[in-house]
């Protein structure tokens, strides 16, 4: 986002490009400049009051991202010195104290800083440097100084291309299809979605070095969370026993977050009578042939993942796991019957070639409502995926329709802001995960404009 002193509208930017009310006019079938920019300034003014209380929110994130990063640095500090270490903890500080860690980029630039990174902090979050002088001390005097001697050199070296000239039109049609709709509008102007490849690459993959255990969390009467704050895995509570999806990167962290997690909620890895992988990277089954050699639990997925499981260069390791065995195939419409609880089975290849999306029924204050779990999450690398994946979402939107689906569920919770959403939630008030089914197909159809938008970069890309 813009600084405010740069005299640009905040409500008009995104993916690191202005959007042009002359484009926005054509975008939106021909409407004057004035009323372009006009639709602009509204919708801007439509996501305030979400951007204020997303702010609340990653205040949390700063709080656990901050106390893994001072126990990183204060290791650091027995081997390269206390005041080395220390100038850097208050820089660093500072600097993301003096903006506020307003919405993505300054949370991203945090979690990947490191010495001669500069550059990407100033790229990812719009810090000055003023900031390290308004946020620092004396002791981050030197730090600062070298990070100016960055910043003037411009911003840090990307493989990007030129924006395409279909940006700005993509960005005005996403705002267009979000409306009035909070969260599509939030995905719009400020989700990981729209950005461009680079930033939305750093984006999902912020969190992915954050290896610690978050608190296990109830979210709904009968679904639970475990993981870490780049992924993690659900539990269904039924009648009839305990339905989970993905099981963390590798059997250790099953063994040391997700069954500790699970005691803790007071639920029982004996009564787990199926595993859902949402799709066939070792970050989702990394768990689950622990969880089969424990507890004899069936694990499901899609037959074109279990190939790809199957060709995975595993040697038991944290870092590249052995797969489960193939127990049960899940096909397309599926439904999958546990006890009370009815799941149903939406195929989405694209971020692999056989992800597995669930249209999941939870129970709300006693009532019975339908959740979205998309199964996918990060772009892939081709542009035949990408088609695919958009193809995809249009089942899936399809899907949110016929069951009424009204909030999304994913593994990588931050791609929907589902925890944070959650950690500034007033417990008295409704639900904040539970959106309604309209912005829900509004969100979807924001993310599915996105995708063309990243179908263009590609194109300038070259990739095929």
């Amino acid at each position: 986002m813009v600084d405010e002193a740069d005299g640009q509208d905040a409500g008009s930017e995104a993916s690191g490009a202005c959007v042009d009310p002359a484009a926005v006019a054509l975008a939106l079938g021909g409407a004057s400049r004035t009323e372009a920019d006009g639709f602009l300034k509204k919708q801007a003014a439509l996501i305030d009051d979400q951007r204020h209380h997303l702010r609340e929110q990653f205040k949390q994130l700063r709080l656990n991202i901050w106390q893994q990063r001072m126990g990183v640095l204060l290791r650091a500090a027995t081997a390269v010195g206390l005041g080395i270490s220390g100038a850097l903890g208050v820089m660093v500080w500072g600097a993301a104290h003096a903006q506020g860690l307003v919405i993505e980029r300054p949370v991203i630039a945090i979690l990947q800083f490191k010495p001669g990174n500069a550059r990407s902090i100033r790229r990812n979050s719009g810090m000055k440097l003023k900031s390290c002088f308004k946020g620092g001390v004396a002791a981050a005097f030197i730090v600062c100084g070298a990070a100016g001697a960055a910043l003037a050199q411009g911003p840090i070296p990307i493989n990007d291309p030129p924006a395409p000239a279909s940006v700005p039109g993509h960005l005005a049609k996403a705002a267009q299809i979000a409306g009035k709709n909070s969260f599509a509008s939030l995905l719009a102007y400020e989700g990981l979605w729209c950005m461009g490849p680079t930033e939305n690459r750093e984006a999902v993959f912020a969190l992915a070095d954050a290896n610690y255990a978050m608190p296990p969390e109830k979210w709904f009467d009968n679904l639970y969370f475990i993981g870490k704050p780049f992924v993690g895995a659900y539990i269904l509570k039924t009648s009839a026993g305990l339905v989970m999806w993905d099981t963390l990167d590798n059997p250790k962290e099953a063994e040391t977050m997700l069954l500790p997690g699970m005691k803790q909620l007071g639920l029982d890895p004996k009564d787990i009578k199926l595993i859902i992988l949402t799709h066939g990277h070792f970050d989702h089954f990394g768990g689950a042939k622990y969880m089969q050699d424990t507890y004899h639990t069936p694990v499901a997925e899609s037959q074109v993942d279990w190939d790809l499981m199957a060709a995975y260069k595993a040697d038991g390791s944290d870092a590249h796991p052995y797969p489960p065995t193939k127990d049960r195939v899940l096909a397309d419409g599926e439904d999958v019957k546990v006890g009370d609880a009815t799941i149903h089975i939406v195929l989405t290849p694209g971020h692999s070639p056989g992800t597995v999306s669930s249209i999941v029924p939870v129970k709300d204050n006693g009532k019975t409502i339908m959740m979205a779990m998309w199964g996918g999450t990060a772009y892939p690398g081709t542009k035949a995926a990408l088609d695919q994946m958009g193809d995809s979402m249009d089942k899936f939107k399809a899907a949110v329709a016929k069951y009424n689906a009204v909030g999304f569920l994913n593994t990588h919770p931050r791609a929907f802001y589902l925890r944070e959403r959650l950690a500034a939630h007033d417990p008295k008030a409704p639900n904040p995960l539970v959106i309604g089914n309209a912005d829900m197909q509004a969100s979807v159809g924001v993310m599915r404009e996105c995708l063309d938008n990243m179908k263009d970069w590609y194109g300038a890309m070259g990739k095929n």
